[in-house]
């Protein structure tokens, strides 16, 4: 326990609880709920498995309509528990996400560091400040999506696996690896193919510095992939997803490199910049020898990231959904180029990056403002129109798609009543459109 309180006790608890709560001020006073309705393709499978207990499709087949089985999981628990709306579950989770996220970054940025304590608590809590500004980061954390869980599990995953390795028969260490493990591969459907990515990293570091210790990880790694892909394979057929099957055509790297580009240039241009950086910092000390697997397992989960937003050409989605999960890693990584044993300049590095990211951040705030409802504004809505209010989440009330498709959702609830009526039975609506309207 003396230990435990030791560890603890120097942390700068106020300012990460600062630089958490940021998401949180951005969604009340800029953003309301970001993205599309998509995040109802999740909530409507999540609905149905906690109360029907079945993962099903909208048109009720065994089929993987989400992308995001472990968000389904998550919402599914959550609602069994509470009762409470789905719609509200994924917003509170995916905003809890963004605030986990930023705390984990600390945590890997010290982690990751070498120097004195107070040098690297100091490089580590810039390196938070840097993800809580850093805009496609604080978009999607308020999108009722997965993104945001998404960029807290690839810290979590390395820091759980590092604790593994030092003490590789702890129980505890064991269940909080395979847990962390566990949901990097399901937030994603692309992690499948970024774990194995690490485990192959881990391994060339392994067989360059003759350092097995490692070894246990990469098993891990390669696995968990395994495993989650036959279950796929033998629950519904597909190894992915049918969204993402759908969605893929092939290679597309100058769509890929457009979109990169653009999402780095509205959000932190010069965080990318820096992490690309490191990542040849990183592969020469790879050349020369004496890289940790810890690092190794950082930059290729980076790395990987990146690689697939460049083979998949992007997304329709605004504002760098893909990027989201590299935000984290991107951030530790720049902490670690700037890192100098002799010099405080690494601080003044990070910090000419953040001010860069929070430029940039706000402009392009500005320029979305008007496509935006703050979730302030949702609440003055809901108060103004009763029968929106007692229908839907305040979640829902604050996003412009679902804003637009709320009253048409009122209107199809009368036609239909009025139909199965008139026919003596229910009535199929077919439906071009997988989101809100469907939902409910």
């Amino acid at each position: 326990m003396t230990n435990i309180r030791q560890q603890f006790s120097g942390e700068p608890w106020l300012a990460l609880g600062v630089l958490a709560s940021v998401p949180w001020f951005i969604s009340y006073y800029f953003v309301g709920v970001g993205g599309h309705d998509d995040s109802h393709i999740t909530f409507y499978v999540a609905r149905h498995l906690s109360t029907a207990g079945e993962y099903v499709n909208y048109n009720q087949e065994t089929v993987e309509q989400s992308s995001s089985m472990g968000l389904v999981l998550i919402l599914a628990a959550l609602r069994l528990v509470t009762g409470a709306s789905v719609p509200l579950l994924g917003y509170l989770v995916s905003m809890v996400g963004g605030s986990a996220a930023v705390g984990l970054t600390y945590a890997l940025g010290k982690r990751l560091l070498k120097g004195a304590d107070e040098d690297r608590a100091r490089s580590a809590l810039l390196a938070a400040a840097t993800c809580a500004t850093t805009w496609c980061f604080l978009y999607w954390s308020t999108s009722a999506m997965e993104g945001s869980l998404a960029a807290a599990a690839a810290p979590a995953l390395v820091l759980a696996m590092t604790r593994y390795e030092e003490q590789p028969k702890r129980v505890a260490r064991i269940a909080w690896f395979a847990l962390a493990l566990l949901l990097f591969i399901t937030l994603r459907p692309e992690n499948v193919v970024i774990a194995f990515c690490a485990a192959i990293a881990l391994g060339v570091v392994l067989l360059r510095e003759s350092e097995y210790r490692w070894w246990r990880s990469a098993v891990w790694l390669v696995g968990a992939s395994a495993a989650l892909t036959l279950v796929r394979l033998i629950a519904f057929g597909s190894a992915l997803p049918r969204t993402v099957a759908a969605k893929s055509g092939g290679f597309h790297w100058r769509g890929g490199l457009n979109y990169a580009l653009d999402s780095m240039a509205a959000s932190n241009s010069a965080l990318f910049i820096g992490a690309l950086l490191a990542l040849m910092l990183i592969a020469v000390q790879l050349v020369r020898g004496g890289l940790r697997p810890v690092l190794a397992v950082t930059s290729a989960l980076f790395f990987a990231q990146l690689a697939f937003v460049l083979a998949s050409g992007g997304d329709w989605m605004v504002h760098g959904r893909f990027l989201v999960p590299a935000v984290p890693l991107a951030c530790v990584l720049v902490a670690q180029l700037l890192a100098t044993p002799r010099s405080h300049a690494y601080s003044w590095g990070l910090l000419i990056v953040l001010l860069v990211g929070m430029v940039q951040s706000y402009r392009t705030i500005e320029w979305k403002r008007g496509e935006m409802i703050s979730l302030r504004d949702g609440v003055a809505i809901a108060k103004h129109y009763p029968v929106l209010e007692s229908r839907f989440s305040l979640a829902e009330l604050a996003s412009p798609p679902h804003l637009r498709d709320a009253p048409l959702v009122v209107v199809l609830d009368q036609w239909m009543t009025e139909l199965e009526q008139r026919v003596g039975g229910p009535v199929v609506l077919s439906s071009g459109q997988a989101g809100m309207v469907p939902y409910h």
